[in-house]
């Protein structure tokens, strides 16, 4: 049937034709299903050791720990001089010297001493070590946080690339295989997401801030 001028130009023919199409669009669109793409994710990794050494915060603390254990160190050495006399004392007494079994437990009392101030020693700086630790890595959490939301960062991850099988390793146990592979999270990263220099630079600007004015 043909459509006569008169017809086409009416409001209700370009209603009927817009109703077709939009009929056509929604069987089309019913027919294929809709897919959404996620936005990219933005990643940075950070290598922890190269981290670690760049931190003049780290710096400071290996300086100062290294003058406390010099003080502990010299309070040991001072114990070893008078356990090494107290020893020699006992070495050219002589078998009926009636103060003998004083001098042997003078001897006995001072190496007790020393070894429970070199156990000491370490303990002491074992905690103090683990004490710093524990504050550092909260810093580095909330110096990691500031970094992803001043770049724009979704997520940031440990660089782990270098853990794999030692290159000399031969006939490992399937536990260790296993262990080290499961161990592993980044399988491969370029250059261009190592974010390692902006955080130490970040880490060391808040440090010197912190810094009291002389």
């Amino acid at each position: 049937m043909s459509i006569n001028r008169a017809s086409w130009r009416t409001p209700w023919f370009a209603v009927s034709v817009l109703a077709l199409g939009f009929a056509s669009y929604s069987a089309v669109r019913a027919g294929t299903p809709v897919v959404v793409q996620a936005a990219p994710t933005a990643i940075g990794i950070v290598d922890l050791e190269r981290l670690i050494g760049g931190l003049n915060e780290v710096t400071d603390q290996n300086k100062e720990n290294g003058n406390r254990a010099k003080v502990l160190q010299g309070q040991i050495d001072e114990l070893k001089k008078k356990a090494d006399a107290a020893q020699a004392e006992l070495d050219v007494a002589a078998k009926n010297d009636p103060k003998r079994l004083e001098k042997r437990f003078a001897v006995e009392e001072l190496m007790l001493r020393l070894e429970a101030a070199r156990k000491g020693f370490s303990a002491v700086m074992s905690i103090e070590k683990g004490t710093y630790a524990q504050q550092l890595y909260g810093r580095i959490l909330a110096a990691v946080d500031a970094l992803a939301k001043t770049q724009g960062l979704d997520l940031i991850l440990l660089d782990d690339r270098s853990l794999t099988f030692p290159p000399d390793a031969q006939d490992l146990p399937e536990q260790t295989v296993n262990n080290i592979i499961q161990s592993k999270r980044v399988l491969f990263a370029s250059a261009s997401v190592d974010v390692t220099s902006q955080l130490v630079t970040l880490m060391n600007n808040q440090h010197a801030a912190a810094k009291p004015k002389k």
